[in-house]
């Protein structure tokens, strides 16, 4: 009956362990700071997967906009931001793919006058996009 019970333990064990090490039960978060100049326009920023619209937001300098969402099933999660920063600065693109070889717990991306940063939950900004496509909105 021991035996039975220490058994039924250990695999019990084994299964919530394995069960978590599925990418679909594991948390992601993702991440949008203003880091651009205090006297100039706010961004705005829309954000979104296939499944769920976050909506357009207008962030200001020091400010952020955080989210945090568990993979699909399938492995097919894809999130994408559309920046805005005055009437003639603009960039958009993918920030979480469940397809990335190299998959990170937590994104940040800090915009700046000179381009997109990203960190990975570290606080170190590594250089994501250096620049701005230019263009009406």
């Amino acid at each position: 009956m021991k035996i039975s019970l220490l058994l039924i333990f250990v695999i019990s064990f084994y299964l919530v362990h394995t069960i978590e090490a599925f990418h679909f039960t594991k948390k992601y978060e993702v991440g949008v700071s203003d880091d651009l100049p205090a006297n100039s326009n706010s961004l705005v920023v829309h954000c979104a997967s296939k499944d769920d619209d976050l909506g357009r937001r207008t962030i200001s300098h020091g400010q952020s906009f955080n989210w945090s969402f568990h993979s699909n099933f399938f492995q097919s999660t894809l999130y994408f931001c559309h920046f805005w920063w005055g009437p003639h600065k603009q960039r958009a693109f993918v920030v979480y793919d469940d397809t990335w070889e190299e998959l990170h717990d937590v994104n940040n991306y800090v915009v700046k006058s000179d381009g997109f940063y990203v960190n990975y939950g570290v606080g170190c900004n590594l250089p994501y996009f250096d620049l701005y496509i230019t263009g009406h909105q």
